[in-house]
C-alpha cells in the first residue's frame, strides 16, 4: 500500500514535479507552498549531547563542477539517452568530470559513475524526468551528487538511494530504530503488523533520516522522516511504512542534512477520512542535524 494521496502529494510537491496543488486545508498533511528556505543549523534545538549528533560542516556539499556533471547526466536521460550505448557514454562523461576535478578515489570513479547513471535511468521509468521543471533539476542534481560522494567513500551503499546517514548512535535510554526493520515488510491495511515492530510502540527511541516538511513553517512542527531521499522524492512515493510522521512541539528548523530524532515511538494504523495516513509516528523531544 502506498502513502495516501495527501502525503504522497506533499512529497511530490517538494520537488515540484508537476502535481496538482492541493486546496488549502489546515487539517491535512500536505504542502501548500514551496519548501521553506534553510535556516542555520544552529537554529535547531540541541537537546542531545553534541557527541551524539555533531553539527554539520559549513562546506560539506559536492563542488559545483560535479553537480554540473550530474546535471548533464540528468538532462541527457531526460532527452532520451537511455539505451546501453547512451548510458555507457553518460557514465564515461561523468567519470571524466570526476577525474578532471580529482574527485573520488581513482579505482572507484568508473563504477560509481555507472551506478549513478543506472539508478537515474531506472528512476526515470517510474517518474519521468520530463515531468520535472528546469528550475528543479539543479536541486535533483545536488541530491544525486551527494549520493555520488557517499559512494566514493569507504562505506558505499549498495542500493539506489540518495542517502548518507551517519551511523546511528542512540542516546542512553533510547532504542535505536532500524529503517531495515521498519521497511522490511509489505503493509496491508487491516492485517497485523510484525510483532517485532509492534513491540517498539511506546518506547523511547532514536532514528536518523531526512526531513520532509508538511507545512510552510520555518520551523515545522510536523514532518515526515524518511531514510532515503531517492525512495521518497527522486524515485516513486514510498510505501506507508517507509516513513515516520514526526511531531515536535518546539519546531525543527529545516535542513538538507540528515537529522537525529529522539522521542516516543508509536506503532499502529492512524486514519484520516477513512484512509490510513501512517503506521509509524514519533513524538519527538529532540531533533538535531548530523554531518554527512
Amino acid at each position: 500500500m502506498m502513502i495516501p494521496a495527501r502525503i504522497a502529494l506533499a512529497l511530490c510537491l517538494l520537488f515540484a514535479v508537476g502535481c496538482e496543488k492541493p486546496a488549502p486545508d489546515a487539517g491535512s498533511r500536505t504542502f501548500r507552498a514551496p519548501r521553506p528556505a534553510q535556516p542555520p543549523p544552529s537554529a535547531v534545538p540541541e537537546k542531545v549531547d553534541a557527541q551524539e549528533a555533531p553539527a554539520p560542516a559549513e562546506d560539506s556539499g559536492p563542488p559545483d563542477e560535479i553537480i554540473e556533471a550530474v546535471l548533464s547526466v540528468l538532462e541527457g536521460i531526460r532527452g532520451g539517452k537511455r539505451g546501453d550505448e547512451a548510458r555507457t557514454a553518460l557514465a564515461k562523461e561523468l567519470a571524466q568530470a570526476m577525474r578532471e576535478n580529482s574527485y573520488c578515489q581513482p579505482d572507484r570513479r568508473v563504477r560509481v559513475a555507472g551506478e549513478i547513471v543506472g539508478n537515474v535511468v531506472d528512476a526515470d521509468v517510474k517518474r519521468p524526468l520530463s515531468g520535472i521543471p528546469d528550475e528543479q533539476m539543479w536541486r535533483l542534481a545536488d541530491g544525486l551528487a551527494r549520493d555520488l560522494a557517499v559512494r566514493c567513500g569507504d562505506d558505499i551503499p549498495r542500493g539506489g538511494t540518495v542517502t548518507a546517514l551517519p551511523k546511528l548512535r542512540a542516546p542512553k535510554g533510547h532504542v535505536a530504530l532500524s529503517w531495515l526493520a521498519l521497511k522490511g515488510f509489505t503493509f496491508k491495511s487491516g492485517t497485523p503488523l510484525p510483532a517485532a515492530v509492534t513491540a517498539l510502540s511506546g518506547q523511547k527511541a532514536a532514528i536518523n533520516g531526512y526531513m520532509i516538511p508538511l507545512s510552510t513553517e520555518q520551523k515545522p512542527r510536523e514532518f515526515v522522516l524518511v531514510g532515503s531521499l531517492w525512495d521518497c522524492c527522486f524515485g516513486k512515493p514510498p510505501a506507508i511504512n517507509h516513513g515516520i510522521i514526526v511531531t515536535f512541539p518546539d519546531g525543527a528548523a529545516y535542513t538538507d542534512f540528515p537529522i537525529l530524532v529522539t522521542g516516543t515511538f508509536e506503532v499502529g494504523e492512524e486514519l484520516e477520512d477513512g484512509e490510513v495516513t501512517s503506521v509509524f509516528r514519533l513524538r519527538a523531544t529532540s531533533v538535531v542535524p548530523q554531518s554527512i
